[in-house]
């Protein structure tokens, strides 16, 4: 009995797989026509996902809804790391929290669970439980991204960032990929069409757990502080960024 319920949790598991590549390759395709058409987006950093053999942790930076897609489409169309797994909030909350009429008509009708959306353990209060669903995938070698800030931010400034990536990271041994998102603040579909997007996105090099996890620290904020040296990486990349906007528009135009 034992033996047939491990095969068809594993079926099941290859099935999710299937259906969650599907999706994200069918994205990929449609995001990158729609910025060759009508914006730009610029990858920087592939090679450091090329680099890494087992599972990674994704932690980028949160400013859109869409950011999920949009990191995703940055990635190779297949690679050892997809389908990427996605931390999210308890599916039933998304038509609670969407800000108008169309996000909760489309939050309502996406089939998150097969499209690779698993959502974490609300209210528990302890990262081994929250996030366990996550945790095994990273242990079966799929990868996994969460959004150290657990949500978009307000105001397009980096926020604060929560410990789970970085209790992840520690428990299941996985070296965490920053990733830095740069132009998805208040992008909505119509800019497409009017503005003519410019998204950047950059995977830094890894981090081990060992990196930014300190063991010695047996305090109750240990991992908020080591997801924190994660979100200083990608405020690096950000700065450099914002760096090179303002002496571009410093130039004299010829």
């Amino acid at each position: 009995m034992f033996k047939y319920t491990v095969m068809i949790g594993r079926a099941k598991m290859i099935l999710r797989d299937i259906s969650a590549e599907m999706f994200q390759v069918t994205t990929w395709i449609v995001i990158r026509i729609a910025f060759a058409v009508f914006g730009k987006l610029t990858v920087t950093g592939v090679e450091n996902l090329d680099k890494e053999r087992g599972a990674i942790i994704l932690a980028p930076n949160h400013a859109n809804d869409m950011d999920p897609i949009f990191m995703r489409s940055a990635m190779r169309a297949h690679s050892r790391h997809t389908p990427v797994y996605f931390v999210t909030y308890p599916l039933h909350m998304y038509p609670k929290i969407a800000d108008n009429k169309f996000k909760k008509i489309l939050y309502s009708l996406i089939p998150f669970g097969i499209i690779g959306a698993v959502p974490f353990k609300k209210g528990s209060g302890d990262y081994g439980v929250t996030l366990s669903a996550h945790i095994n995938l990273l242990k079966s070698g799929r990868s996994v991204c969460i959004f150290p800030e657990g949500r978009v931010t307000q105001d397009g400034n980096l926020g604060e960032a929560r410990g789970g990536v970085a209790y992840m990271s520690e428990v299941a041994n996985t070296p965490v990929i920053p990733v830095t998102i740069y132009g998805t603040f208040k992008l909505g579909v119509k800019d497409f069409f009017t503005g003519g997007p410019n998204v950047r996105i950059h995977f830094g090099e890894a981090l081990r757990p060992g990196d930014f996890v300190d063991k010695f620290d047996l305090s109750e904020n240990r991992y908020k502080k080591a997801a924190s040296e994660i979100m200083s990486k990608i405020g690096e990349t950000l700065n450099k960024w914002d760096s090179k906007e303002e002496s571009n528009d410093a130039e004299p135009k010829q």
